[in-house]
């Protein structure tokens, strides 16, 4: 689900999760802001997608089957560590690995409160772009 490219976009994200309710309402959320928006259905997913990139930031749901979304940002990190991911989950408190992410945002959540978050993620990791360095994608196979 490929969003329109656009050379006025103010980012590109990718938002994974398995519910398509949430991969929807983010995607509509985010269009009209002026990102540039991909969504993956699952972990798996996510990650193919993520080595596509480049990426200027990513939303990760926490609790996904196969792949949970910590899981997918480890590994995420080994492939380009300098991209911002926001992990959103119903259960904050339960996040083992924290320092994975750069955001934390609890369900459920206003629109602000993600708008907010995304701007002031970017804010800091501005400089930063999400390119994944050739020689990590050379080894890489693909699923």
């Amino acid at each position: 689900m490929n969003a329109n490219s656009s050379s006025s976009t103010r980012g590109r994200i990718l938002v994974v999760d398995d519910e398509p309710a949430i991969l929807m309402m983010l995607k509509r959320l985010l269009q009209p802001e002026g990102y540039e928006v991909q969504t993956a259905p699952s972990g798996r997913e996510g990650l193919n997608a993520f080595q596509q990139g480049p990426w200027d930031l990513v939303t990760v749901d926490r609790a996904m089957p196969e792949m949970n979304g910590e899981e997918m940002a480890a590994q995420m990190r080994n492939i380009a560590p300098k991209v911002p991911i926001i992990l959103i989950t119903g259960f904050p408190n339960a996040v083992v690995r924290p320092e994975l992410f750069d955001a934390v945002l609890a369900k459920p959540f206003r629109s602000a409160e993600l708008l907010q978050s995304i701007a002031q993620t970017l804010a800091k990791r501005s400089g930063s772009i999400g390119q994944i360095p050739q020689a990590k994608m050379a080894g890489r196979n693909r699923h």
